[in-house]
């Protein structure tokens, strides 16, 4: 019989600390999951944390209800992908640049609009979206943001027409939501990737520097 004070003693391995930013992430992977299993009616927050291995208080206290979680998670990458852009454009300052930021810019924005696709469109249906958008604060910095990249290529290039540079930026933005998003009203049939960023960056490049 083995002496109970003898028996070795089985230390019980901590789980790693986890920092907000790790937490986050975790919560916005399985959030996408979910969603893209059952739905936004159908996921549940509890699943969503139990995904995660969070407490569905945690959830919570980090995104709040399902609707903002719904958003944070379409925003997140999006939010991403316009730094991405500032990036890129802060520092162009050539005609090739443009051309190279613009290709880039539709290649990212398309493959983003079609993997996340369903989730974006119900992110905009009025049950789930707010007054105040997230979404809506990104894109308005964006388009600002844009207008004055635009206003200084043109005298750059000693070209330029004479349409609204902001009409045209939110128009440009526009046709590229609309291709994907809106896609079977648009087209016949699916149309190859990237043959629809070729035209699309055909139709910026020169709504820029006509």
């Amino acid at each position: 019989m083995t002496d109970s004070s003898t028996a070795p003693t089985v230390k019980r391995r901590r789980r790693p600390r986890r920092n907000e930013a790790d937490l986050r992430k975790l919560i916005l992977n399985a959030a996408k999951e979910e969603f893209r299993l059952h739905g936004y009616e159908g996921a549940r927050t509890k699943a969503i944390a139990d995904r995660a291995a969070v407490s569905e208080s945690l959830l919570f206290r980090y995104f709040g209800p399902k609707a903002d979680l719904l958003e944070a998670v379409t925003l997140s990458p999006f939010t991403a992908l316009i730094q991405s852009f500032y990036d890129r454009y802060g520092s162009s300052g050539s005609l090739e640049d443009h051309r190279r930021n613009t290709r880039l810019f539709v290649e990212e924005l398309t493959h983003y609009l079609r993997e996340n696709r369903m989730l974006i469109a119900r992110a905009l249906q009025p049950d789930v979206r707010g007054k105040a958008s997230a979404g809506a604060t990104v894109l308005h910095d964006y388009f600002v943001q844009s207008v004055g990249f635009v206003s200084r290529l043109q005298p750059l290039f000693k070209r330029g027409g004479d349409a609204d540079i902001d009409l045209t930026v939110r128009v440009g933005f526009g046709m590229v939501v609309a291709s994907v998003l809106f896609s079977d009203w648009l087209f016949e049939e699916e149309p190859d990737p990237q043959a629809l960023n070729k035209a699309l960056v055909h139709y910026l490049d020169r709504s820029v520097v006509p």
